[in-house]
């Protein structure tokens, strides 16, 4: 970059001097002269050179030498100037400041500090080190190289998944519990919102009453690989009430006997005497007094004529068991009369159990 000297030389009555010579120099020396010129009618004197250093500037006019020093040094009150340079401490560059073209008057303050610093540029690369920014507005959509902490960001939307260090994070150190917080993107628009984890519960179906059958992978499960005996557990939903509870399996015994005795018969009348009823699919069998005649009923009729029924008795005293009359077997009942041992009317009292099985389409 070539160097411009420049100035006017006027004589003791302020008119302008022509013809004045200006030698260049370098610094604090009288030879070589670096480059020379002369003053014009104006007083004006230019002289450039192209090799960065430090000069000295002589004036001569007749008898009169004055020196522009490179070692002066100057203090004033106030300094204007079009164009400030700055030289570097190698003497090889300048830093040259040039003001924007403003339209008013614009003040730049610069900072309190405490010790040696060193001003930022906007638009070139630089280093901050251990530089505290407070509350700003970082307009940048990403940072390259970066390694930097940050309670808030400023524009929304601008910190992407890959900046965040979740493996670097501190572990919970505890299970979720419904109040901890998630972020979640609502609706997958971009609006970020907090969520608690008892959401989880009703979006997964876990919430009581909410898991539906279908999300049950049954056919995925390890098989029991035993029999299935009465401790082993179920799951019933109690009532129908959506309220779930386990039951042991030995109860699905009692409530399976039950269903088919209420299906298949319902009441046993006998004459004469006091019986008991123990219904199980369609078979009847009654106690004590057990020689006699009795009618046995059962609530669903048998829907034609391919019936047939039997009567045993688990007592060796008995002499026989009669169908002593078979009655229409769509009306669902059927009569049958016993007698003790050389006995030939049912009037002996036998205590033992008598089985009624009766087959046929219901």
């Amino acid at each position: 970059m070539a160097l411009l000297f420049q100035g006017f030389v006027y004589d003791d009555l302020g008119d302008a001097v022509t013809g004045a010579t200006a030698n260049l120099y370098d610094r604090n020396t009288t030879t070589p002269v670096r480059a020379t010129t002369t003053t014009d009618s104006a007083g004006l004197w230019t002289v450039s050179h192209g090799t960065e250093g430090q000069f000295d500037v002589e004036i001569v006019s007749g008898a009169s030498k004055q020196r522009l020093k490179y070692d002066d040094a100057i203090q004033i009150q106030e300094m204007e100037v079009n164009l400030l340079n700055i030289r570097g401490s190698d003497d090889a560059f300048n830093y040259v400041i040039t003001p924007a073209a403003i339209a008013a008057e614009r003040i730049l303050n610069l900072p309190l500090i405490t010790g040696t610093d060193t001003l930022v540029v906007t638009t070139l690369a630089q280093t901050l080190a251990n530089k505290t920014l407070t509350a700003p507005t970082i307009a940048a959509t990403g940072w390259t190289n970066a390694n930097h902490t940050h309670t808030a960001a400023n524009r929304g939307g601008q910190v992407t998944l890959p900046a965040l260090d979740i493996d670097g994070g501190t572990d919970i150190g505890a299970a979720i519990v419904d109040a901890d917080l998630l972020i979640i993107d609502d609706g997958a628009g971009g609006t970020n919102r907090k969520a608690e984890a008892s959401r989880f519960k009703t979006y997964v179906g876990a919430a009581t009453g909410a898991f539906a059958i279908a999300n049950l992978d049954i056919d995925g499960g390890t098989d029991i690989g035993a029999g299935i005996v009465g401790t082993d557990l179920f799951i019933v939903d109690d009532g129908a009430g959506g309220t779930n509870r386990k039951t042991a399996a030995s109860r699905l015994k009692a409530y399976i006997g039950a269903g088919v005795a209420g299906y298949y018969t319902t009441t046993t009348t006998t004459n004469p005497g006091d019986t008991l009823g123990d219904d199980s699919l369609n078979v009847a069998s009654l106690a004590r007094n057990a020689t006699g005649d009795y009618t046995v009923t059962w609530d669903v009729s048998f829907a034609n004529a391919n019936y047939a029924a039997t009567v045993t008795s688990e007592s060796t005293d008995l002499g026989t068991i009669a169908l002593t009359h078979h009655r229409d077997p769509q009306t669902g009942s059927l009569r049958y009369g016993t007698n003790a041992p050389g006995d030939p009317d049912p009037t002996a009292s036998v205590d033992s159990n008598h089985h009624v099985i009766a087959f046929g389409n219901q």
